[in-house]
Protein backbone atom coordinates (compact mmCIF):
# COMPACT_ATOMS: atom_id res chain seq x y z
CA UNK A 1 0.00 0.00 0.00
CA UNK A 2 1.10 3.51 -1.21
CA UNK A 3 1.59 6.37 1.58
CA UNK A 4 -1.38 8.62 -0.33
CA UNK A 5 -2.92 5.05 -0.24
CA UNK A 6 -2.71 4.88 3.57
CA UNK A 7 -3.73 8.42 4.12
CA UNK A 8 -6.78 8.45 2.28
CA UNK A 9 -8.28 5.22 4.14
CA UNK A 10 -7.25 7.00 7.32
CA UNK A 11 -9.48 9.74 6.18
CA UNK A 12 -11.99 7.58 4.87
CA UNK A 13 -12.09 6.07 8.34
CA UNK A 14 -12.43 9.07 10.21
CA UNK A 15 -15.29 10.81 8.36
CA UNK A 16 -17.50 7.88 8.39
CA UNK A 17 -16.50 7.91 12.22
CA UNK A 18 -17.83 11.59 12.59
CA UNK A 19 -20.86 10.87 10.82
CA UNK A 20 -21.55 8.22 13.04
CA UNK A 21 -21.37 9.90 16.00
CA UNK A 22 -23.22 13.07 14.51
CA UNK A 23 -25.84 10.71 13.21
CA UNK A 24 -26.70 9.33 16.97
CA UNK A 25 -26.60 12.62 18.62
CA UNK A 26 -23.10 11.50 20.69
CA UNK A 27 -20.77 13.90 19.77
CA UNK A 28 -18.32 15.24 22.42
CA UNK A 29 -15.20 16.86 21.54
CA UNK A 30 -13.11 14.65 24.55
CA UNK A 31 -14.74 11.64 23.57
CA UNK A 32 -14.22 12.43 19.86
CA UNK A 33 -11.02 12.33 20.36
CA UNK A 34 -9.95 9.47 22.09
CA UNK A 35 -11.79 7.51 19.62
CA UNK A 36 -9.58 9.06 16.75
CA UNK A 37 -6.76 8.37 18.91
CA UNK A 38 -7.38 4.87 19.18
CA UNK A 39 -8.77 4.76 15.79
CA UNK A 40 -5.13 5.98 14.39
CA UNK A 41 -3.42 3.70 16.93
CA UNK A 42 -5.08 0.64 15.45
CA UNK A 43 -4.05 1.64 11.84
CA UNK A 44 -0.93 2.47 12.52
CA UNK A 45 -0.06 -0.64 14.59
CA UNK A 46 -1.26 -2.95 11.48
CA UNK A 47 0.76 -1.10 8.45
CA UNK A 48 3.58 -1.53 11.22
CA UNK A 49 2.91 -5.22 11.39
CA UNK A 50 2.22 -4.97 7.24
CA UNK A 51 5.70 -3.35 6.91
CA UNK A 52 7.56 -5.70 9.56
CA UNK A 53 6.54 -8.63 7.65
CA UNK A 54 7.41 -7.19 3.78
CA UNK A 55 11.02 -6.64 5.39
CA UNK A 56 11.23 -10.05 6.11
CA UNK A 57 10.69 -11.33 2.96
CA UNK A 58 12.99 -8.82 1.64
CA UNK A 59 15.58 -9.83 3.43
CA UNK A 60 14.97 -13.48 2.98
CA UNK A 61 15.15 -13.08 -0.69
CA UNK A 62 18.45 -10.92 -0.48
CA UNK A 63 19.88 -13.73 1.26
CA UNK A 64 18.60 -16.23 -1.17
CA UNK A 65 20.00 -13.96 -4.00
CA UNK A 66 23.45 -13.72 -2.31
CA UNK A 67 24.17 -17.23 -1.77
CA UNK A 68 23.27 -17.95 -5.68
CA UNK A 69 25.50 -15.03 -6.32
CA UNK A 70 28.16 -16.69 -4.19
CA UNK A 71 27.62 -20.01 -6.36
CA UNK A 72 27.81 -18.19 -9.53
CA UNK A 73 30.91 -16.21 -8.87
CA UNK A 74 32.20 -19.67 -7.97
CA UNK A 75 31.30 -20.84 -11.14
CA UNK A 76 32.48 -18.00 -12.78
CA UNK A 77 36.05 -18.20 -11.21
CA UNK A 78 36.63 -21.83 -12.45
CA UNK A 79 35.34 -21.43 -16.15
CA UNK A 80 38.24 -18.26 -15.92
CA UNK A 81 40.39 -20.63 -15.22
CA UNK A 82 39.46 -23.35 -17.30
CA UNK A 83 39.31 -20.48 -20.64
CA UNK A 84 42.71 -19.30 -19.03
CA UNK A 85 44.50 -22.52 -19.48
CA UNK A 86 42.66 -23.35 -22.87
CA UNK A 87 43.84 -20.65 -24.32
CA UNK A 88 47.49 -20.69 -23.61
CA UNK A 89 47.53 -24.18 -24.65
CA UNK A 90 45.95 -23.29 -27.95
CA UNK A 91 48.32 -20.38 -28.19
CA UNK A 92 51.11 -22.63 -28.46
CA UNK A 93 49.82 -24.54 -31.54
CA UNK A 94 48.50 -21.74 -34.09
CA UNK A 95 49.06 -22.34 -37.40
CA UNK A 96 49.35 -19.25 -40.11
CA UNK A 97 47.19 -19.39 -43.21
CA UNK A 98 49.15 -18.94 -46.38
CA UNK A 99 46.64 -16.21 -47.76
CA UNK A 100 46.45 -14.51 -44.14
CA UNK A 101 49.88 -12.85 -42.90
CA UNK A 102 47.88 -10.74 -40.59
CA UNK A 103 47.18 -13.69 -39.00
CA UNK A 104 49.73 -15.38 -39.70
CA UNK A 105 52.05 -12.53 -37.82
CA UNK A 106 49.69 -12.42 -35.10
CA UNK A 107 49.84 -15.84 -34.78
CA UNK A 108 53.75 -16.01 -34.51
CA UNK A 109 53.40 -13.19 -32.13
CA UNK A 110 51.42 -15.26 -29.97
CA UNK A 111 53.71 -18.33 -30.24
CA UNK A 112 56.79 -16.36 -29.40
CA UNK A 113 54.88 -15.06 -26.09
CA UNK A 114 53.78 -18.28 -25.40
CA UNK A 115 57.62 -19.34 -25.30
CA UNK A 116 58.33 -16.54 -23.12
CA UNK A 117 55.87 -17.25 -20.47
CA UNK A 118 56.35 -20.81 -20.31
CA UNK A 119 60.39 -19.68 -19.78
CA UNK A 120 59.29 -17.31 -17.68
CA UNK A 121 57.45 -19.65 -15.51
CA UNK A 122 60.48 -22.26 -15.31
CA UNK A 123 62.81 -19.66 -14.14
CA UNK A 124 59.85 -17.96 -12.23
CA UNK A 125 60.94 -16.42 -8.70
CA UNK A 126 59.91 -17.76 -5.12
CA UNK A 127 58.25 -14.69 -3.74
CA UNK A 128 57.65 -11.26 -4.88
CA UNK A 129 60.53 -10.23 -1.79
CA UNK A 130 62.98 -11.50 -4.17
CA UNK A 131 62.13 -10.03 -7.35
CA UNK A 132 62.24 -6.41 -5.05
CA UNK A 133 65.34 -7.67 -3.69
CA UNK A 134 67.06 -7.90 -7.20
CA UNK A 135 66.03 -4.58 -8.07
CA UNK A 136 62.38 -4.53 -9.89
CA UNK A 137 60.19 -1.97 -8.77
CA UNK A 138 56.96 -1.82 -11.24
CA UNK A 139 54.28 -3.56 -8.98
CA UNK A 140 51.78 -6.07 -11.17
CA UNK A 141 51.23 -9.42 -11.88
CA UNK A 142 54.02 -12.04 -12.04
CA UNK A 143 54.58 -15.83 -11.98
CA UNK A 144 56.22 -17.47 -9.01
CA UNK A 145 57.27 -20.56 -8.18
CA UNK A 146 57.66 -21.03 -4.19
CA UNK A 147 58.47 -24.73 -4.42
CA UNK A 148 61.30 -24.16 -6.96
CA UNK A 149 61.94 -24.71 -10.51
CA UNK A 150 60.87 -28.58 -11.45
CA UNK A 151 59.90 -29.14 -7.99
CA UNK A 152 56.09 -29.64 -7.23
CA UNK A 153 53.38 -27.50 -8.83
CA UNK A 154 54.43 -25.64 -12.29
CA UNK A 155 54.72 -21.23 -11.86
CA UNK A 156 50.94 -18.96 -10.79
CA UNK A 157 50.67 -15.67 -11.20
CA UNK A 158 50.35 -13.47 -7.96
CA UNK A 159 50.28 -9.78 -7.77
CA UNK A 160 53.39 -8.23 -6.56
CA UNK A 161 53.67 -4.81 -4.31
CA UNK A 162 56.85 -3.73 -4.52
CA UNK A 163 56.78 -0.69 -2.36
CA UNK A 164 56.64 -3.33 0.13
CA UNK A 165 57.89 -6.48 -1.76
CA UNK A 166 54.60 -7.84 -0.89
CA UNK A 167 53.01 -11.02 -2.34
CA UNK A 168 49.05 -11.11 -2.98
CA UNK A 169 47.19 -13.94 -3.40
CA UNK A 170 43.75 -13.47 -3.83
CA UNK A 171 40.73 -16.08 -3.47
CA UNK A 172 37.42 -16.43 -4.94
CA UNK A 173 35.04 -14.86 -2.36
CA UNK A 174 36.46 -11.03 -3.13
CA UNK A 175 34.15 -8.41 -1.74
CA UNK A 176 31.57 -8.76 0.84
CA UNK A 177 29.33 -11.84 1.04
CA UNK A 178 26.00 -12.39 2.94
CA UNK A 179 26.00 -14.76 5.37
CA UNK A 180 23.14 -17.57 4.66
CA UNK A 181 19.73 -17.38 7.10
CA UNK A 182 20.50 -20.73 9.57
CA UNK A 183 20.11 -20.76 12.79
CA UNK A 184 22.39 -23.97 13.73
CA UNK A 185 26.19 -23.07 14.36
CA UNK A 186 28.42 -22.94 11.41
CA UNK A 187 25.64 -23.88 8.67
CA UNK A 188 26.28 -21.17 6.35
CA UNK A 189 29.58 -22.64 5.12
CA UNK A 190 31.99 -20.65 2.54
CA UNK A 191 34.98 -22.98 1.22
CA UNK A 192 37.79 -20.52 -0.20
CA UNK A 193 39.69 -21.30 -3.15
CA UNK A 194 43.12 -19.70 -4.18
CA UNK A 195 44.54 -18.96 -7.20
CA UNK A 196 47.68 -20.89 -6.23
CA UNK A 197 47.71 -24.32 -4.65
CA UNK A 198 48.05 -24.75 -0.95
CA UNK A 199 51.28 -26.27 -1.40
CA UNK A 200 53.01 -23.75 -2.82
CA UNK A 201 51.25 -21.27 -0.62
CA UNK A 202 52.79 -23.05 2.15
CA UNK A 203 56.30 -22.33 0.73
CA UNK A 204 55.20 -19.23 0.42
CA UNK A 205 54.53 -18.32 4.20
CA UNK A 206 57.40 -20.45 4.86
CA UNK A 207 59.76 -18.30 3.18
CA UNK A 208 58.64 -15.24 4.31
CA UNK A 209 58.82 -13.34 7.60
CA UNK A 210 55.15 -12.05 7.80
CA UNK A 211 51.92 -13.07 6.57
CA UNK A 212 48.35 -12.13 7.45
CA UNK A 213 44.78 -11.97 5.96
CA UNK A 214 42.11 -9.38 7.04
CA UNK A 215 38.72 -10.78 7.94
CA UNK A 216 35.21 -8.46 9.17
CA UNK A 217 32.01 -9.24 9.92
CA UNK A 218 29.20 -6.62 9.81
CA UNK A 219 26.05 -8.34 11.97
CA UNK A 220 22.46 -7.07 12.86
CA UNK A 221 21.83 -9.30 15.78
CA UNK A 222 23.94 -11.99 14.84
CA UNK A 223 26.76 -12.85 17.84
CA UNK A 224 30.11 -14.88 16.57
CA UNK A 225 29.58 -16.59 20.24
CA UNK A 226 27.60 -16.68 23.30
CA UNK A 227 29.30 -17.12 26.38
CA UNK A 228 31.17 -20.94 25.67
CA UNK A 229 29.06 -21.25 22.68
CA UNK A 230 30.72 -20.71 18.95
CA UNK A 231 28.60 -19.67 16.55
CA UNK A 232 31.44 -18.93 13.88
CA UNK A 233 34.65 -20.11 12.99
CA UNK A 234 37.34 -20.37 10.44
CA UNK A 235 39.58 -23.38 8.80
CA UNK A 236 42.99 -23.16 8.11
CA UNK A 237 45.66 -24.92 5.81
CA UNK A 238 45.95 -28.10 8.01
CA UNK A 239 42.01 -28.48 9.23
CA UNK A 240 42.07 -27.00 12.57
CA UNK A 241 39.30 -24.51 13.54
CA UNK A 242 39.67 -21.09 15.27
CA UNK A 243 37.55 -19.34 16.76
CA UNK A 244 40.00 -15.97 17.28
CA UNK A 245 39.62 -13.24 14.94
CA UNK A 246 42.20 -11.53 14.97
CA UNK A 247 46.14 -11.60 15.63
CA UNK A 248 47.85 -15.09 15.99
CA UNK A 249 44.69 -17.38 15.65
CA UNK A 250 46.17 -20.56 17.22
CA UNK A 251 45.89 -19.21 19.99
CA UNK A 252 43.12 -21.68 22.15
CA UNK A 253 40.68 -18.79 23.04
CA UNK A 254 37.63 -16.88 21.21
CA UNK A 255 37.81 -13.29 20.57
CA UNK A 256 38.12 -9.88 18.44
CA UNK A 257 40.52 -7.07 18.28
CA UNK A 258 38.03 -4.90 20.21
CA UNK A 259 38.30 -7.43 23.17
CA UNK A 260 42.34 -7.37 22.75
CA UNK A 261 42.16 -3.53 22.87
CA UNK A 262 39.25 -3.16 25.30
CA UNK A 263 37.08 -1.38 23.19
CA UNK A 264 34.22 -3.35 22.44
CA UNK A 265 30.50 -1.72 22.29
CA UNK A 266 29.51 -3.13 25.40
CA UNK A 267 32.56 -3.81 27.78
CA UNK A 268 31.63 -7.37 28.73
CA UNK A 269 31.74 -9.05 25.77
CA UNK A 270 35.11 -9.99 23.21
CA UNK A 271 33.47 -9.27 20.07
CA UNK A 272 31.41 -5.83 19.35
CA UNK A 273 28.72 -8.46 17.41
CA UNK A 274 28.58 -10.93 20.56
CA UNK A 275 26.62 -7.65 22.17
CA UNK A 276 24.02 -9.08 20.46
CA UNK A 277 22.38 -5.98 19.57
CA UNK A 278 19.43 -6.28 16.95
CA UNK A 279 18.66 -2.37 16.69
CA UNK A 280 21.78 -1.29 14.92
CA UNK A 281 24.65 -2.51 12.98
CA UNK A 282 27.62 -3.44 14.56
CA UNK A 283 31.39 -4.90 13.12
CA UNK A 284 34.01 -6.70 13.76
CA UNK A 285 37.57 -6.10 12.41
CA UNK A 286 40.67 -8.28 12.49
CA UNK A 287 44.16 -9.23 11.03
CA UNK A 288 44.91 -13.39 11.46
CA UNK A 289 48.61 -13.02 11.52
CA UNK A 290 49.25 -16.63 12.50
CA UNK A 291 51.79 -17.99 10.00
CA UNK A 292 50.82 -22.01 10.48
CA UNK A 293 47.46 -21.20 10.17
CA UNK A 294 47.05 -19.43 7.38
CA UNK A 295 45.24 -18.93 4.60
CA UNK A 296 42.22 -19.09 5.60
CA UNK A 297 40.15 -22.00 4.09
CA UNK A 298 36.87 -22.20 4.92
CA UNK A 299 34.76 -19.67 6.94
CA UNK A 300 31.47 -21.26 8.97
CA UNK A 301 28.88 -18.49 10.75
CA UNK A 302 25.71 -19.69 12.54
CA UNK A 303 22.86 -18.13 14.98
CA UNK A 304 21.51 -15.87 11.11
CA UNK A 305 17.39 -15.58 10.54
CA UNK A 306 16.75 -13.21 8.46
CA UNK A 307 12.96 -13.97 10.00
CA UNK A 308 13.70 -12.67 13.15
CA UNK A 309 15.73 -9.60 11.59
CA UNK A 310 19.13 -11.18 12.72
CA UNK A 311 21.48 -11.08 9.31
CA UNK A 312 25.23 -10.66 8.80
CA UNK A 313 27.89 -10.31 5.65
CA UNK A 314 31.36 -10.59 5.77
CA UNK A 315 34.53 -9.70 4.08
CA UNK A 316 37.56 -11.65 3.66
CA UNK A 317 40.76 -10.29 2.57
CA UNK A 318 43.39 -11.71 -0.34
CA UNK A 319 46.88 -13.80 1.82
CA UNK A 320 49.02 -11.31 1.60
CA UNK A 321 53.45 -12.34 2.48
CA UNK A 322 56.34 -10.22 3.09
CA UNK A 323 59.83 -9.67 4.16
CA UNK A 324 62.03 -12.71 4.10
CA UNK A 325 63.50 -15.32 6.97
CA UNK A 326 66.83 -14.25 8.23
CA UNK A 327 68.97 -15.37 11.07
CA UNK A 328 69.13 -13.62 14.36
CA UNK A 329 71.34 -11.18 12.62
CA UNK A 330 69.13 -9.93 10.26
CA UNK A 331 70.94 -11.89 7.20
CA UNK A 332 70.80 -14.45 5.06
CA UNK A 333 73.23 -17.62 6.65
CA UNK A 334 75.53 -18.21 4.24
CA UNK A 335 76.57 -21.76 6.45
CA UNK A 336 73.07 -23.30 6.35
CA UNK A 337 72.36 -25.22 9.79
CA UNK A 338 69.31 -27.10 9.11
CA UNK A 339 66.92 -27.65 5.89
CA UNK A 340 65.40 -24.76 6.51
CA UNK A 341 68.20 -22.56 5.76
CA UNK A 342 68.78 -24.35 2.70
CA UNK A 343 65.38 -23.96 1.04
CA UNK A 344 65.52 -20.24 2.40
CA UNK A 345 68.45 -20.27 0.20
CA UNK A 346 66.60 -21.39 -2.70
CA UNK A 347 67.72 -25.16 -2.58
CA UNK A 348 64.82 -27.27 -3.42
CA UNK A 349 66.42 -30.69 -4.59
CA UNK A 350 65.34 -33.26 -2.37
CA UNK A 351 68.37 -35.18 -0.97
CA UNK A 352 71.37 -35.44 1.83
CA UNK A 353 72.93 -32.14 2.91
CA UNK A 354 75.77 -31.08 5.35
CA UNK A 355 74.72 -28.30 7.80
CA UNK A 356 76.49 -27.02 10.95
CA UNK A 357 74.35 -24.93 13.58
CA UNK A 358 76.71 -22.43 16.18
CA UNK A 359 75.95 -25.04 18.71
CA UNK A 360 76.92 -28.04 16.87
CA UNK A 361 80.53 -28.84 17.67
CA UNK A 362 80.61 -30.98 14.55
CA UNK A 363 79.19 -31.18 11.09
CA UNK A 364 75.96 -33.81 10.52
CA UNK A 365 74.55 -35.31 7.88
CA UNK A 366 70.46 -34.34 7.05
CA UNK A 367 68.38 -35.33 4.54
CA UNK A 368 65.72 -32.55 3.62
CA UNK A 369 62.42 -33.61 2.08
CA UNK A 370 61.56 -30.25 0.45
CA UNK A 371 58.68 -31.55 -1.38
CA UNK A 372 56.93 -31.20 2.09
CA UNK A 373 55.70 -28.19 4.58
CA UNK A 374 59.04 -26.90 6.17
CA UNK A 375 56.88 -27.53 9.42
CA UNK A 376 55.69 -30.86 8.77
CA UNK A 377 57.29 -33.93 10.56
CA UNK A 378 59.90 -35.56 8.11
CA UNK A 379 60.79 -32.15 6.57
CA UNK A 380 64.71 -32.54 8.07
CA UNK A 381 65.94 -36.04 9.28
CA UNK A 382 69.16 -36.17 11.03
CA UNK A 383 71.62 -38.47 10.58
CA UNK A 384 74.26 -37.90 12.87
CA UNK A 385 77.48 -36.50 12.90
CA UNK A 386 80.34 -38.34 10.55
CA UNK A 387 82.85 -35.38 11.11
CA UNK A 388 83.76 -36.48 14.27
CA UNK A 389 85.53 -39.33 12.48
CA UNK A 390 88.41 -37.23 11.50
CA UNK A 391 89.41 -37.54 15.08
CA UNK A 392 90.88 -41.11 15.46
CA UNK A 393 90.11 -42.12 19.00
CA UNK A 394 91.81 -45.17 20.02
CA UNK A 395 94.00 -46.43 22.86
CA UNK A 396 96.16 -49.94 23.65
CA UNK A 397 97.38 -50.82 27.33
CA UNK A 398 98.80 -53.64 29.08
CA UNK A 399 100.84 -54.77 32.07
CA UNK A 400 104.38 -56.10 32.15
CA UNK A 401 103.79 -58.00 35.59
CA UNK A 402 101.36 -60.06 37.41
CA UNK A 403 98.20 -58.52 39.00
CA UNK A 404 97.26 -60.38 42.05
CA UNK A 405 95.04 -58.16 43.89
CA UNK A 406 91.57 -59.10 44.28
CA UNK A 407 88.00 -57.05 43.91
CA UNK A 408 89.89 -54.05 43.11
CA UNK A 409 89.73 -52.08 39.34
CA UNK A 410 93.24 -52.88 37.51
CA UNK A 411 95.71 -50.29 37.08
CA UNK A 412 98.60 -50.71 33.64
CA UNK A 413 102.18 -49.99 33.41
CA UNK A 414 102.10 -49.20 29.68
CA UNK A 415 100.12 -47.35 27.16
CA UNK A 416 101.35 -48.63 23.78
CA UNK A 417 98.97 -46.00 21.92
CA UNK A 418 96.79 -43.48 23.73
CA UNK A 419 96.03 -41.25 20.90
CA UNK A 420 93.72 -38.90 21.98
CA UNK A 421 95.61 -38.93 25.88
CA UNK A 422 92.42 -39.63 27.32
CA UNK A 423 93.30 -43.19 29.40
CA UNK A 424 95.25 -42.49 32.17
CA UNK A 425 96.95 -45.64 32.95
CA UNK A 426 97.59 -44.55 36.45
CA UNK A 427 94.03 -45.17 37.62
CA UNK A 428 93.10 -47.75 34.90
CA UNK A 429 90.32 -44.85 33.45
CA UNK A 430 89.06 -44.42 29.98
CA UNK A 431 87.05 -41.27 29.77
CA UNK A 432 85.12 -41.30 26.99
CA UNK A 433 86.01 -38.17 24.40
CA UNK A 434 83.39 -38.55 22.57
CA UNK A 435 79.64 -39.66 21.94
CA UNK A 436 79.07 -42.81 19.87
CA UNK A 437 80.27 -46.58 19.62
CA UNK A 438 83.06 -47.84 20.71
CA UNK A 439 84.48 -51.32 20.55
CA UNK A 440 86.25 -52.98 23.73
CA UNK A 441 88.74 -55.80 23.57
CA UNK A 442 90.80 -57.71 26.34
CA UNK A 443 93.18 -60.83 26.29
CA UNK A 444 95.28 -61.89 29.18
CA UNK A 445 96.81 -65.15 30.14
CA UNK A 446 95.88 -66.53 33.70
CA UNK A 447 98.43 -67.93 36.15
CA UNK A 448 98.30 -71.46 35.60
CA UNK A 449 95.27 -73.50 37.96
CA UNK A 450 94.39 -70.35 39.08
CA UNK A 451 91.10 -68.50 38.44
CA UNK A 452 90.74 -65.71 35.84
CA UNK A 453 87.87 -63.26 36.34
CA UNK A 454 87.15 -59.75 35.12
CA UNK A 455 84.76 -57.64 34.25
CA UNK A 456 84.04 -54.40 31.82
CA UNK A 457 82.98 -51.74 34.35
CA UNK A 458 81.06 -48.49 32.52
CA UNK A 459 80.64 -45.93 35.20
CA UNK A 460 80.69 -48.17 38.06
CA UNK A 461 78.52 -51.21 36.81
CA UNK A 462 79.39 -54.33 34.85
CA UNK A 463 78.27 -54.25 31.10
CA UNK A 464 81.08 -57.45 29.78
CA UNK A 465 83.03 -60.28 31.56
CA UNK A 466 85.45 -62.92 30.97
CA UNK A 467 86.46 -66.14 32.42
CA UNK A 468 88.68 -68.98 32.13
CA UNK A 469 86.52 -71.34 34.32
CA UNK A 470 88.45 -70.72 37.12
CA UNK A 471 91.24 -73.52 36.01
CA UNK A 472 94.05 -74.13 33.24
CA UNK A 473 96.78 -71.83 31.84
CA UNK A 474 95.41 -70.52 28.31
CA UNK A 475 94.85 -67.00 26.44
CA UNK A 476 91.02 -66.29 27.28
CA UNK A 477 89.71 -62.89 25.44
CA UNK A 478 86.72 -60.54 24.96
CA UNK A 479 85.29 -58.63 22.84
CA UNK A 480 82.44 -56.21 23.18
CA UNK A 481 80.70 -53.09 21.10
CA UNK A 482 79.31 -50.18 23.27
CA UNK A 483 77.30 -47.03 22.69
CA UNK A 484 78.32 -44.51 25.06
CA UNK A 485 78.38 -40.90 25.56
CA UNK A 486 81.42 -38.39 26.18
CA UNK A 487 81.94 -38.37 30.38
CA UNK A 488 81.33 -42.10 30.88
CA UNK A 489 84.07 -43.84 32.28
CA UNK A 490 85.11 -46.90 31.40
CA UNK A 491 87.38 -49.21 33.67
CA UNK A 492 88.65 -53.11 34.29
CA UNK A 493 87.64 -54.73 37.17
CA UNK A 494 89.23 -57.98 38.83
CA UNK A 495 86.64 -60.25 39.62
CA UNK A 496 88.70 -62.43 41.52
CA UNK A 497 92.37 -64.21 39.31
CA UNK A 498 95.17 -63.54 38.98
CA UNK A 499 96.61 -62.44 35.90
CA UNK A 500 100.30 -63.50 34.37
CA UNK A 501 102.49 -61.03 33.06
CA UNK A 502 106.31 -61.50 32.70
CA UNK A 503 108.45 -58.90 33.98
CA UNK A 504 111.69 -59.74 32.26
CA UNK A 505 110.03 -60.24 28.52
CA UNK A 506 109.70 -57.99 26.44
CA UNK A 507 105.89 -59.84 25.58
CA UNK A 508 103.27 -59.16 27.18
CA UNK A 509 100.59 -61.08 27.39
CA UNK A 510 97.59 -58.49 29.11
CA UNK A 511 96.07 -56.18 26.97
CA UNK A 512 93.49 -53.79 26.92
CA UNK A 513 92.10 -52.15 23.52
CA UNK A 514 89.38 -49.78 22.47
CA UNK A 515 88.79 -47.85 19.29
CA UNK A 516 85.81 -45.23 18.31
CA UNK A 517 84.07 -46.89 15.31
CA UNK A 518 81.46 -44.45 14.79
CA UNK A 519 80.75 -41.29 16.41
CA UNK A 520 77.73 -39.03 17.02
CA UNK A 521 75.63 -36.23 18.89
CA UNK A 522 73.44 -38.15 20.95
CA UNK A 523 73.57 -36.96 24.45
Amino acid sequence: MSVKAGALKVSFWITLLFGNLIATGQSDPVSDIAAIKELLEVIFHRHRSEMEDLKLRVLSGEAKIEALQEDFSLRIFRIEQTLSRQVREASTHIQPSEDDQPRAVYGDLEARLAKLEGLTKYKAPRTCDELKRNGLKMSGMYYLDPDGPSQGHSATLAFCDMTKGETRMDHNLGGSHRVSSCQEFGCSVHRIQYEMSVSQISKLISLSSQCFQEIQYDCLGAPLSSGSTNYAWWTGRHGNTFTTWHGNGSQPISGCQCGATQTCFETDFQCNCDANNGTIWLQDRGKLTDKSSLPVMQLNFGAVDARKGKVAKFQLGPLKCFGNVMDENGSFRTDPSSCQDLWNQGITQVGYYMVRSRKDRYPKVVFCDMTIDTNQTGFERVFGSPGNLRYFEAFDVSLNQPFYDDFRYINFTTANMNSGGHFNIRDGIYTVPYTGTYLFSIHGLPLKRRPFKLQIHKNGVSVAGLSNGESGKSMVGQTVVLDIVAGDMIRLFNFGGDIYDDPTSSDSYFHFIGVLLYSSDRA
